[in-house]
């Protein structure tokens, strides 16, 4: 698979991961055996869409979100001259057997990033590549 990610600065990737690890844990202690998150990596915000044709002016990361199938925080892309997009970047896996709800509570996690990284990237099996990579800096 080809593709196009942002891929956070090490310090928003440690900030991510932390929160990351700390949903799935409360959820995996406090639930029955059938009930279960898995973790997903990398935690990069994946698309088809060529990041590198877009003016990206701002990313702003918010509270997570879920889905049926997973659960992940969005990145709100801000752009210059173009409509503002959302990529969804997953981070935990829930099994299929049964539908529930992983987040109870409101979650005050917003992230506004000084910097993130553009990047084509590939995938052959579990092993991902950013190929060609562009740092976008960001004013306040």
């Amino acid at each position: 698979m080809k593709g196009f990610a942002l891929i956070p600065h090490k310090d928003t990737l440690h900030t991510l991961c932390t929160e990351q690890m700390r949903i799935i844990k409360e959820f995996n202690q406090s639930h029955e055996k059938e009930l279960w998150l898995l973790p997903l990596y990398p935690l990069w915000a994946i698309t088809e869409k060529n990041l590198f044709s877009v003016n990206i002016t701002k990313v702003s990361i918010l509270p997570p979100q879920e889905t049926e199938e997973s659960v992940y925080f969005p990145f709100v892309c801000g752009c210059k001259n173009e409509e503002d997009f959302v990529l969804k970047v997953p981070f935990a896996k829930k099994n299929k057997e049964k539908e529930y709800k992983v987040l109870q509570k409101e979650m005050s996690l917003t992230l506004i990033p000084k910097s993130i990284k553009a990047a084509c990237i590939s995938q052959e099996k579990n092993c991902w590549t950013a190929l060609e990579e562009k740092w976008l800096k960001f004013s306040k």
